[in-house]
């Protein structure tokens, strides 16, 4: 249950993926271009980069907190950094798309440990391609025409808001130096 380092270049090189020294990163990973403006510096995969990386040799067990099984911490070549499912999100996160209409670069922020173990390189590739697919199911929820509509029509109706008050208070303003002015208070506005 040990991978080489020769299976895990090979699969980068299948997705063009650039190894860094100790992990791989969204900007180490050539797909994640389409999904951001600019691509969040986190890591995505973790692993040891003490040694060479020659083709014969297998990747380095290194420990790492995962927040699940026994004491929380597991022994294993590289992990993967879960993205964040979309089920669990929170109503201000989802005001937040609402607000910027893009994914906000904090859901694929995970410094709080959701990290998944990774034994083989078959688990590697299947976890590369669960990014993929998690990163176009956010484009789809960013591109959806449905979405678009309300978040147009919330941000018209938003707009139309801040200008009543900005009236609002102009006029209130105006009001009380008027009421001021005629019932012969001084007052400094």
């Amino acid at each position: 249950m040990s991978m080489r380092w020769k299976e895990i270049k090979e699969i980068c090189k299948k997705y063009d993926i650039s190894l860094g020294f100790n992990d791989i990163r969204f900007a180490d990973i050539p797909f994640t271009k389409q999904f951001f403006k600019r691509r969040p510096k986190y890591q995505v995969f973790l692993y040891d980069g003490d040694i060479y990386k020659h083709d014969f040799e297998y990747l380095p067990t290194i420990q790492r907190y995962t927040g699940s099984g026994n004491g929380n911490y597991e022994n294993a070549p590289m992990f993967f950094n879960i993205p964040n499912s979309y089920e669990g999100l929170s109503s201000w996160e989802i005001d937040e798309f609402l607000e910027k209409g893009t994914m906000p670069q904090s859901h694929f922020r995970k410094w709080y440990g959701k990290w998944r173990a990774i034994y083989t390189a078959k688990e590697f590739e299947k976890a590369i391609l669960e990014l993929k697919e998690h990163l176009e199911l956010g484009t789809k929820i960013q591109t959806s025409s449905d979405l678009k509509q309300y978040r147009e029509q919330y941000l018209k109706i938003k707009k139309e808001l801040e200008q009543k008050q900005l009236e609002m208070d102009s006029i209130k303003k105006k009001y009380k130096q008027c009421f001021c002015k005629q019932a012969g208070i001084v007052n400094d506005f």
